[in-house]
């Protein structure tokens, strides 16, 4: 998966807002703790505190989210979708191609926002950029579970 500064700094290159970068950077910072929470991974007090408070706080609370709620919440409903798809998928061990591609959905978000705040154009020119971000590769993935 991709480092936080990295897809920081991408999210800046595709010109989105700083808004919409903070917002997006929120939602990231979540799904790592709540994934790393759900698949037993170690999860510092200050993430957990950082989570309880964008859970509450930040998310629902951020100016973008705010303006575009109508917009961003059934997207991040099939974020969440996909990704338990693929973490039931996972924990059945049956892991392949296609449960690898649903952990990608928050790319989906991601060209969601930049459509909204680019419009269709410039989302279709640019989209692959976003899809490109994804950087881990399937047979990493499966050899994760062939050692599990």
């Amino acid at each position: 998966m991709i480092h936080e500064q990295n897809l920081q700094s991408h999210l800046i290159g595709l010109k989105l807002s700083d808004c919409a970068i903070n917002w997006l950077m929120i939602v990231w910072r979540m799904m790592q703790t709540f994934d790393d929470f759900a698949d037993g991974d170690e999860v510092t007090r200050d993430q957990l505190d950082t989570l309880i408070f964008d859970s509450f706080v930040s998310y629902a609370s951020h100016p973008f989210y705010l303006t575009h709620c109508k917009q961003l919440t059934p997207i991040c409903a099939n974020v969440f979708f996909k990704w338990k798809a693929s973490d039931t998928a996972e924990r059945s061990r049956i892991v392949n191609e296609v449960s690898f591609v649903w952990r990608a959905a928050f790319y989906d978000l991601i060209i969601a926002v930049m459509f909204i705040e680019f419009g269709r154009e410039y989302t279709t020119e640019n989209s692959h950029l976003i899809m490109s971000l994804y950087g881990e590769r399937y047979s990493d993935y499966a050899e994760e579970f062939n050692h599990a």
